[in-house]
């Protein structure tokens, strides 16, 4: 046994035994206060005299109810059998039954923290609904919800296999936190508000103020995860001195005096418990520790394989585990690579970290380099080395690149656009440009310095040529030597009208719309040459400029060659299910494969929207095999397309039946991407920041990164080692 699956076991144990601690101590809750009524009905039920009058008909039912389930209920929890069935009954005995008697004991001086203190029981209980059943459990991994999750009832198994998972018991320790953070919230605010005396230390204002100080700081840190298994112990002293001597000796005037103590005892248990539970960060990182596992390997960090890792480690048994290998440890969102460009967005903002979209799954930055089929180990290229690591699925969800041979010349004088490097490089290159010609005094060189010429108006063409032309009409103004005729954008395309890809209606709307801006539209044009003087096309001549846009062409990665697998063009032969044809354990998704899409029949168009479905679908599939199930075939109906043509302005297809353009659709573009952002502190930050650049013009600075041997090196020098 390794060193990982000895830490991950320990670790486990741990965390079962936090859980089945917090599940018994909630079940005694329950059943002590459900004995003592059975026992002393007429003593409850005088307490439940002050309920509103609408209820008081039905109070000798509804207490035999409110016994029968909290007997039952605390029987289910202490044993620990269906524990999720008895969650939501004792969450509203908690809240309604519970607390209109608290309110009612007029007599309690901490008859508000009480009240408090039942919505931290109800927080507790929904707790134990998606932290399962823990230690001492019988018939644990049986419940209906198990069972549930290992069907396929559409979002109820889904929901079901939440619960009963990792994701799930990080919400459930979340919800600990936030629910035990009430009480002590609750015991600073009533303790410096005056409206409940007596529920700090009487008769000394030193000790109380000191007790309050440390309320509020203990539940701060349970609110934000801050330092809690160093103020844990904090929070039990304080609550076992306010037990001693508050809650203690108020059960002389108040009739529930014992269950406030329960409360004071649950409190303690709960805290006892978080300091064992290992959920979240701990918890996934020994996970990965533990490497003695059976491995599904993924190649290709972008929206197909973040979105499958996502899905499918979420999926998968415990002994089983993910490995995501990407050649850069972010994902970026393509379709934004223009908005970089244009400068409306950072660079920042059109990429998310992987390791932040993950939880338990093995991330290995490096090339893949190669794939043994027969033994099933995938070699791999890393910065400073190199490694194998075996596999019992393989997952190809790496995109294309850029082809520049297929126009003559293309390779040498055109910058590609395709990944966040080709963005940066090209923002540069538009300032770079512009400096240049500001400083040149013949006007013909500053119309060629100052010309930018897009080869193509798919997506990627019509969006960058535009994010240029924005640019330059946003930063013009800083530039005053220069004027409308020495700059310009010229995009070119072979077919009748550009956004083939969309319904022709949206192609019009280009088509009219952007030399409204100032863009030059040369369609039904084909380019034949590139040189560094500009391009050749087969209509118009010549159109020369000094910078060539190439959003054209694609070629495979070049692990596709390498590996004996069917391929048509570059581009993986998978079944319906997204198995590579005659390979069973290896799958593909995304732009290297033709995933065929039984909803239509046709070929899964390579887009972001596809992708992201793909690889869910695929992570079903894929646990569907573990566990011994058939796979279901890949079936997605296209919700629309969207694209931008400009900053503020957009067009956008939605279901068939909706069309928009301009700024509504270019928010709804924006909205889309934002949604997919990781963690919600991203999205937050992303959405402030976009909402203040859409205020402001574009940032016109040239990011060079010069470092401190280039500082002093002179142009000629420079020039001189790009010739050696």
């Amino acid at each position: 046994m390794s060193e990982g699956t000895t830490v991950l076991n320990q670790s486990t144990k741990l965390t079962d035994t936090g859980v089945g601690l917090l599940r018994i101590c909630a079940g005694l809750f329950f059943l002590i206060p459900g004995i003592f009524k059975l026992l002393m009905p007429g003593d409850f039920l005088a307490l439940m005299a002050g309920f509103p009058d609408v209820l008081q008909p039905h109070l000798a039912w509804l207490f035999d109810v409110v016994i029968v389930a909290e007997i039952v209920g605390g029987l289910m929890l202490i044993i620990g059998w269906n524990i999720r069935l008895a969650v939501p009954p004792l969450v509203i005995i908690t809240l309604v039954a519970e607390s209109l008697v608290v309110v009612n004991d007029t007599n309690s001086s901490i008859r508000l923290l009480s009240f408090y203190a039942h919505f931290m029981g109800a927080g507790l209980y929904i707790a134990m609904f998606f932290l399962g059943s823990g230690r001492w459990a019988i018939g644990r991994g049986t419940s209906v919800f198990h069972w549930l999750a290992h069907k396929d009832f559409g979002k109820l198994s889904s929901f079901a296999n939440y619960v009963t998972t990792g994701v799930g018991k990080n919400m459930g320790v979340s919800i600990i936190r936030f629910a035990v953070a009430v009480p002590f919230l609750a015991y600073f605010i009533l303790g410096i508000s005056g409206q409940a005396d007596g529920i700090v230390i009487p008769n000394n204002d030193w000790v109380s103020g000191f007790f309050l100080v440390l309320s509020l700081i203990g539940g701060l840190s349970l609110l934000t995860g801050f330092q809690i298994a160093s103020v844990g112990w904090m929070l039990i002293a304080l609550t076992v001195v306010h037990l001693l001597f508050v809650a203690l000796p108020d059960t002389a005037n108040s009739q529930i005096g014992f269950i406030n103590i329960l409360f004071h005892l649950l409190i303690i248990c709960a805290i006892v418990s978080l300091r064992l539970i290992r959920f979240g960060s701990d918890l996934e990182v020994e996970h990965i520790l533990s490497l003695d596992k059976k491995n599904v390997v993924v190649v290709g960090g972008g929206f197909a394989g973040t979105q499958l890792v996502g899905k499918l480690e979420r999926l998968l048994p415990d002994d089983w585990q993910v490995v995501l290998i990407s050649e850069e440890n972010y994902t970026t969102f393509n379709p934004m690579l223009a908005e970089v460009v244009g400068a409306s967005v950072l660079p920042s903002h059109v990429i998310a970290p992987i390791r932040r979209m993950i939880r338990k799954t093995r991330f290995i930055t490096a090339r893949a380099t190669s794939v043994d089929t027969e033994s099933k180990v995938v070699s791999f290229e890393a910065e400073d080395t190199n490694g194998s690591i075996a596999y019992e699925h393989l997952v190809f969800a790496f995109g294309s690149r850029a082809n520049l041979n297929i126009i003559p010349g293309m390779q040498q004088h055109a910058i590609p656009f395709k990944l966040l490097g080709d963005a940066l490089r090209l923002r540069n290159r538009v300032i770079e440009q512009m400096e240049k010609a500001e400083l040149e005094e013949e006007p013909k060189v500053r119309q060629w310095m100052g010309h930018f010429i897009v080869i193509g108006a798919g997506f990627s063409g019509v969006e960058v040529g535009g994010a240029i032309q924005d640019f330059i009409l946003a930063s013009q103004k800083h530039y005053p030597r220069l004027n409308d005729e020495d700059l310009k954008v010229t995009i070119i395309h072979r077919d009748v009208l550009p956004l083939t890809e969309m319904a022709p209606s949206f192609g019009e709307h280009v088509k009219k719309e952007m030399p409204k801006r100032g863009v030059n539209l040369l369609l039904k044009t084909g380019v034949s040459e590139v040189d560094e003087q500009g391009v050749v096309t087969d209509t118009q001549g010549r159109v020369d400029g000094a910078t060539i846009i190439c959003t054209i062409g694609t070629k495979p990665n070049p692990l596709i060659e390498k590996v004996d697998v069917p391929n048509e063009r570059g581009r993986l032969l998978v079944d319906s299910d997204m198995s590579v044809q005659g390979h069973p354990a290896i799958w593909a998704i995304g732009d290297c494969a033709l995933v065929p899409n039984e909803h239509d029949g046709k070929l899964s168009p390579p887009t972001a929207q596809f992708a992201i479905r793909e690889g869910q679908q695929l992570a079903k599939n894929i646990a569907r095999v573990v566990r011994g199930e058939k796979t279901q075939p890949f079936n997605y109906e296209s919700k629309g397309s969207m694209a931008t043509i400009g900053h503020l302005n957009g067009v956008a297809e939605m279901f068939g039946v909706i069309r928009l353009g301009g700024f509504p659709a270019w928010l709804m573009w924006r909205a889309f991407y934002l949604s997919l952002m990781p963690t919600f502190a991203k999205k937050t930050r992303i959405f402030f920041e976009w909402t203040w650049s859409m205020l402001f013009s574009p940032d016109i600075m040239n990011l060079r990164f010069t470092t401190t041997e280039q500082a002093d090196v002179s142009r000629q020098e420079k020039d001189s080692k790009k010739a050696d």
